[in-house]
């Protein structure tokens, strides 16, 4: 390695070989070593390391005082500060009453734009539990840097009406796009509500952000929360179930309190869970009674565990359905469907997505649960190539429906039509209806295809 300085630094390792892959010495400059690291002044000036391989494990750097130096002087595990936002723990808000959910995504190429040049962002933990924040961080967006907030206050609550003020920041500027800058709050303290208000930004009319994180270093809950989602009709109930994951090396009991953002009925609205073994999962269902003339779309239900083993959350949806299910594949409207991908893949870009290729033995398979009161209705699949299209109502037994037979090598998708099926010649009388789409003719390479699926119902 050519260092800037003008000297070489030379890395040998002797023997080296696909046997020899253990260390069994190293010199630095002539000199034996044995740490099982370096520091900075040992190669900034350049030289030579010479390590010799050897085909078993040795002894080399495996004293105690061989790690590295670390920041724990035990053997404790580290607890390095970490996010609390995010993957059920709270919910997020803001100013222009949209819930800006890529703000706390873990992903800053999600940018969300907040009108004016002073809204606020607020984030209520689950359950009003209260958090011990010491550090954030905000992370500038991708586009105009008149919109990065440039001051603000930060806010904290346990009840969402008399405030705190924890930190207050004036002309702070990001250096560059999607720049993620960390802040220490200078009076910390317990809360459920933080609330950020921008004061001021860079002269635009909205104020950009793309990501922000509240950081603790609490020791991490063992209770691992989760909420699939489901799909109802309105005027059903449906059936939620939360599933707890314990990841401790002990057994743990508690609460689950189960809540509807809309305000549904939930029954019951709280349940025991447990004793569950170390490493075992538990399923805790509860019913929500989905008001009659509820409109389609998704409704968010909330799951908060207590324990003496620790604290979760987590959050899902319930779907509910209308006459038309209509959806692109590898889109958002595709997800409550999609049963199975199995190794398909996205092909080329049609309406607001794109299509879902099954080549050789892959397939696809979606999962239709419908409303007690269907009584007919019509599936069309915008679909094309060597398709094989089969349905089963327990996702074990098929029966074809829609094949390309004859067909050999590549259609160039001039086979590519809607074809409808009469959904009751299909699904009999059962309410659950499974569709997989895979390869008509698995050895020449070409595969189905589909762009899009529309499902209406009859009631």
């Amino acid at each position: 390695m050519h260092l800037e300085n003008g000297h070489d630094l030379v890395v040998s390792a002797q023997n080296n070989s696909a046997r020899n892959v253990y260390v069994q010495g190293l010199m630095v400059n002539g000199g034996v070593r044995d740490n099982a690291y370096l520091s900075q002044a040992d190669i900034a000036n350049g030289g030579n390391l010479v390590f010799a391989m050897g085909a078993q494990p040795s002894q080399w750097a495996t004293a105690a005082a061989a790690a590295p130096p670390s920041i724990t002087t035990d053997d404790g595990v580290p607890r390095p500060v970490r996010d609390a936002l995010g993957g059920g723990s709270g919910v997020v808000t803001a100013s222009n009453g949209d819930a800006p959910a890529g703000l706390v995504d873990d992903n800053s190429g999600t940018d969300v734009s907040l009108d004016g040049s002073h809204p606020w962002i607020q984030y209520r933990f689950a359950g009003d539990t209260k958090q011990q924040v010491r550090f954030y961080t905000l992370t500038s967006g991708s586009g105009d840097a008149g919109a990065d907030p440039r001051s603000w206050v930060v806010k904290g609550s346990n009840d969402g009406g008399s405030w705190k003020v924890l930190d207050e920041r004036q002309g702070e500027t990001f250096l560059w796009r999607s720049q993620t800058r960390v802040f220490k709050l200078a009076r910390p303290g317990m809360y459920a509500y933080y609330r950020i208000d921008v004061t001021g930004n860079g002269g635009a009319p909205s104020t950009t952000l793309a990501e922000l994180e509240l950081l603790n270093n609490d020791k991490p809950s063992p209770l691992q929360v989760s909420v699939p989602g489901v799909i109802a009709g309105a005027g059903e109930n449906a059936a939620v179930d939360v599933v707890v994951s314990n990841t401790g090396d002990a057994p743990a009991s508690g609460q689950i309190a189960f809540t509807s953002s809309d305000g549904w009925t939930v029954s019951p609205a709280t349940a025991a869970f447990g004793p569950i073994r170390s490493g075992s999962s538990q399923n805790v269902t509860f019913h929500v009674a989905v008001p009659a003339g509820t409109e389609p779309g998704d409704y968010a239900v909330q799951a908060v565990v207590t324990s003496k083993r620790g604290t979760g959350a987590a959050s899902g949806a319930i779907h509910v359905t209308g006459d038309v299910i209509e959806f692109t594949p590898f889109t958002s409207a595709e997800q409550p469907w999609l049963f199975d991908a199995d190794a398909s893949q996205s092909d080329g870009s049609v309406f607001d997505g794109h299509a879902r290729y099954a080549d050789g033995n892959a397939h696809f398979t979606y999962r239709f649960e419908l409303p007690s009161d269907v009584t007919g209705g019509t599936l069309t699949l915008d679909i094309g190539n060597q398709y094989l299209v089969e349905v089963s109502l327990d996702n074990q037994t098929w029966t074809t429906v829609l094949e390309a037979t004859g067909l050999t090598g590549d259609t160039g998708l001039m086979n590519r039509a809607e074809r409808s099926l009469d959904l009751n010649d299909i699904r009999g009388g059962s309410r659950t209806l499974f569709v997989r789409v895979s390869d008509d003719f698995p050895s020449d390479g070409w595969g189905g295809w589909l762009a899009h699926v529309r499902l209406e119902t009859q009631h």
